[in-house]
C-alpha cells in the first residue's frame, strides 16, 4: 500500500472519458453532468459508445451536449467490444472507461490521474465505489484460481475485505488488487494497446478481470485508489431488482471462459467444484441465521444463493466438470 501524494504534474493532465451505454438515458445524463460539474478541468473529451439503444438516449445527449462524440453501434456488440471501439477513438495517455450508471464526485478524475504518477508500471486503477445510500461497494475482486477460491472457501477473503473496508477505504491509499471492478477503469492507453485491449470473447462480465490478469502477467500493476470516489448504481443495463437467472448464468459462463483461457483443465474443474462448495457453505450459514432473522432483505439473499447454486450445478454438469 502507498499513500497517495498530490502531484502537481498530474494536475495538468487530462483524460478522455469513454462511457458505454445501452438503454440508460437518465443514468448517462447524470454521469455526464457529474463529470462536467466536478471534474471539468481534467476532461479532454467524452466519448459515448452506444450499443444500439432503442430509447432516445442518443438524441437527448446530442441535443444537450453537442460537443460530445457519440458512436452508435449498429447492434449490441457487448461491453468488451464497445470499450475497444471507444479506446480506438481516445487520444489521451490515460483513458477512463465508465459504465453509464456512475456519478463522479469532486476531483475523482484528478485522483485517478494522479495514481499513474506514482509508478510507470501501473496499468489500471479503479476508484472507491459507493451505493447511492453512501454504503461502501467492493471495488475490486479476486481473479478465478484455485488459490483464490480456497481463500473464499475458508473465509479468508472476508478478512481482506474487512481490512480494506475498515482501514484503507477511508484513507488516501493505493492498494494493489487482483483486478479492479469494471464500472470505472482508468487505463494507461499504451499498455491497453500493447495487450490488444479487451478480449471480445466476453460479451458482458469478466472482461475487466481478464484484462487485469493479462496486465499483471506482463509485469504491470493493477491498483485501487481509495482517494477517488464515485457512486455506482449497479445494473443499469441489466436489472435494478437484483440478480436474475439470465444475468447470473451469463456471469458464470464468462468465468468459465476465463478459466478455459488461463487455467488448466484440472484447475478449472476444481475451481468450479470448490466454488459450488463455497456457495453451499454460505447457504448453510444463511439457513442458520434465518432462525434469528427473517426480514425481506435477508430472505432475498437466501433466494439469490439458491439461484447461484442451481446455475453452478447446471454449468458443472453441462461442461463435465
Amino acid at each position: 500500500m502507498e499513500l497517495l501524494k498530490e502531484n502537481k504534474s498530474a494536475m495538468s493532465k487530462k483524460a478522455d472519458i469513454v462511457i458505454i451505454t445501452y438503454n440508460c438515458r437518465d443514468f448517462t445524463l447524470k454521469c455526464i453532468q457529474s463529470l462536467y460539474q466536478y471534474n471539468s478541468q481534467e476532461i479532454n473529451d467524452i466519448i459515448i459508445v452506444d450499443n444500439n439503444s432503442n430509447d432516445d438516449s442518443i438524441e437527448i445527449i446530442s441535443n444537450l451536449f453537442p460537443k460530445i462524440k457519440i458512436i452508435k453501434n449498429p447492434e449490441n456488440f457487448g461491453y468488451a467490444k464497445a470499450v475497444n471501439i471507444g479506446m480506438d477513438n481516445a487520444k489521451t495517455d490515460i483513458v477512463i472507461v465508465s459504465n453509464a450508471d456512475v456519478e463522479y464526485s469532486h476531483n475523482s478524475v484528478r485522483n485517478l490521474l494522479n495514481t499513474f504518477e506514482i509508478d510507470s508500471k501501473i496499468a489500471v486503477t479503479g476508484p472507491q465505489q459507493f451505493y447511492p445510500n453512501e454504503k461502501n461497494q467492493y471495488s475490486w475482486g479476486y481473479t478465478p484460481s484455485l488459490k483464490n477460491v480456497l481463500i473464499q472457501l475458508f473465509s479468508l477473503s472476508v478478512f481482506s475485505y474487512l481490512i480494506y473496508d475498515k482501514i484503507y477505504r477511508n484513507q488516501e491509499k493505493i492498494i494493489d488488487v487482483s483486478y479492479a471492478d469494471g464500472a470505472v477503469l482508468a487505463i494507461r492507453k499504451s499498455i491497453f494497446d500493447s495487450l490488444n485491449g479487451f478480449d471480445e470473447v466476453y460479451f458482458f462480465y469478466t472482461e475487466e478481470a481478464d484484462f487485469c490478469y493479462r496486465a499483471k502477467k506482463s509485469g504491470y500493476r493493477v491498483v485501487n485508489n481509495t482517494a477517488a470516489k464515485v457512486t455506482h448504481y449497479r445494473g443499469a443495463s441489466t436489472t435494478l431488482s437484483g440478480p436474475n437467472e439470465k444475468s447470473v448464468a451469463m456471469m458464470f459462463d464468462t468465468v468459465y471462459l476465463f478459466c478455459q483461457k488461463h487455467l488448466s483443465q484440472f484447475q478449472t474443474k476444481y475451481y468450479f467444484r470448490l466454488l459450488l462448495l463455497n456457495y453451499k457453505k454460505i447457504k448453510l450459514i444463511y439457513n442458520f441465521l434465518s432462525k434469528f432473522k427473517s426480514d425481506a432483505v435477508f430472505q432475498s439473499k437466501i433466494i439469490n444463493i439458491n439461484l447461484y447454486i442451481n446455475i453452478l450445478k447446471k454449468l458443472i454438469k453441462k461442461n463435465g466438470l
